[in-house]
């Protein structure tokens, strides 16, 4: 039966936003040995940017490295220059190859094309929003994003069926499209089709559990041939 529902991740899979995440932390705090030492630990890091900006404020306090009153008040302004960053870089990129051409593909085609990801609901529709102003993208069934610190693996196992259910789909009718281990593992674990799009953090072979492709304007193709 033809896949009726796709769902894609975004920070590597739409577009390339994993390393400018990776580069805005270090624009948050001041450069010194010390700093890029406790930064470089979280790379590739899968916790939110709340938890990731938490977690280093404390261990630089503890360096010495910096000083501040108010834990929480300082995640909160540090985290809303974070997002400031990222989304700026996110409206000047040029898409993980095909992202954007696949996008327009099945919205065109009235598919039912949701987005899910580990990124934080708010900053998450931020950027979104200014993809579709650019006219990079266009316009999601839905958006989900985390609204709190559950286990990103879990949360999207929920998000998942939730989808299937508002969708009346079956398993195999939904397809996941993303390129880290938590929306793989989600999606497999519920049954559902997953395609992985091959990148430098997750060096994906083809294999007999889940296709790969490392440009999603063979997504079309690919799913003529392999949901039936």
């Amino acid at each position: 039966m033809k896949a009726k529902v796709l769902v894609f991740d975004f920070d590597g899979t739409i577009v390339d936003s994993n390393q400018l995440k990776d580069r805005a932390y270090f624009e948050l705090f001041p450069s010194s040995q010390k700093t890029k030492e406790i930064i470089g630990q979280y790379k590739g890091s899968r916790k939110t940017r709340y938890q990731i900006i938490r977690e280093i404020l404390i261990a630089l306090k503890e360096a010495g490295e910096i000083n501040f009153n108010d834990l929480e008040e300082e995640v909160r302004d540090r985290a809303k220059k974070f997002g400031e960053i990222v989304e700026k870089g996110v409206a000047e990129s040029k898409g993980v190859p095909g992202a954007f051409e696949a996008l327009k593909f099945f919205h065109d085609n009235n598919y039912s094309v949701y987005l899910l990801s580990g990124t934080p609901l708010e900053p998450l529709q931020k950027t979104v929003e200014k993809l579709m102003e650019a006219g990079k993208i266009p316009s999601f069934k839905d958006i989900y994003g985390r609204v709190d610190d559950k286990d990103e693996k879990l949360f999207k196992e929920e998000v998942i069926a939730e989808i299937m259910e508002r969708e009346a789909v079956t398993e195999k009718q939904m397809v996941l499209v993303g390129d880290g281990k938590n929306e793989r593992d989600a999606a497999l674990e519920m049954g559902c089709v997953f395609i992985g799009v091959i990148n430098e953090s997750n060096n994906w072979k083809p294999n007999d559990a889940f296709a790969v492709i490392t440009d999603l304007k063979d997504l079309k193709l690919l799913l003529n041939a392999s949901v039936n």
